[in-house]
């Protein structure tokens, strides 16, 4: 599912895969970004997005501020294409030649992704509610397929893009290069995560595509 991320005046797509709740039963880890969907993993994504720590954030759905860090976010009722808010303060780098280049992406390429991401998911849905002909959903399920390698092709080249930043600037500050190399870390792993969505749509694609064809 896609959530929506309102700081201040900007506004993020924030994806979470659609099998969140499959990983409530998963033992914790200590790496942030896996184990169960809580809201300080949720924190932490966010944190990609909007360059504000976790321990700075307080994110407010439906009105009500998200509470209890170990909180399961299947529990709280968050659905596609809900809206949080996130206040709270956050790295001022928007000076920084460099950072802007990356935000450019982040707002250009990458919301691109994540809107054609959502497109292609809901895509896939439609057919899978079985209203069409076999034929008719065999044909769809090809050009979907065609669409899909495209997307990946996409996401390829955003990495190409992210990985030719240079963050060496001779007049950037050393605490200004961490802050970028960080954001690159983050918006990369974005792009990593679309990916995985791709290859998810993918296999959802060829399963309905081998039981249509039986």
């Amino acid at each position: 599912m896609i959530l929506q991320v309102v700081c201040g005046p900007d506004r993020h797509d924030l994806y979470i895969p659609d099998d969140y709740e499959s990983q409530d039963d998963a033992a914790s880890c200590a790496n942030e970004n896996e184990g169960p969907w809580t809201v300080l993993r949720l924190k932490h994504e966010v944190e990609k997005v909007t360059q504000m720590a976790p321990a700075s954030q307080r994110i407010i759905h439906r009105g009500k501020t998200l509470l209890g860090d170990n909180v399961l976010l299947s529990a709280l009722k968050i659905r596609n294409g809900d809206k949080l808010m996130v206040l709270g303060k956050r790295v001022e780098a928007d000076t920084d030649e460099t950072y802007k280049k990356l935000v450019g992406v982040e707002r250009g390429t990458i919301a691109s992704l994540h809107q054609k991401a959502h497109e292609l998911m809901e895509e896939l849905r439609g057919l899978e509610g079985g209203y069409l002909t076999s034929e008719q959903t065999q044909e769809s399920l090809n050009k979907l397929g065609k669409r899909l390698r495209l997307f990946s092709e996409e996401c390829m080249r955003a990495l190409m893009t992210l990985d030719a930043v240079d963050l060496t600037g001779v007049d950037t500050s050393e605490t200004q290069r961490n802050i970028n190399r960080e954001k690159r870390k983050t918006l990369v792993q974005t792009v990593q995560e679309l990916l995985r969505h791709h290859d998810a749509l993918e296999d959802r694609r060829v399963q309905l595509s081998t039981e249509r064809s039986t």
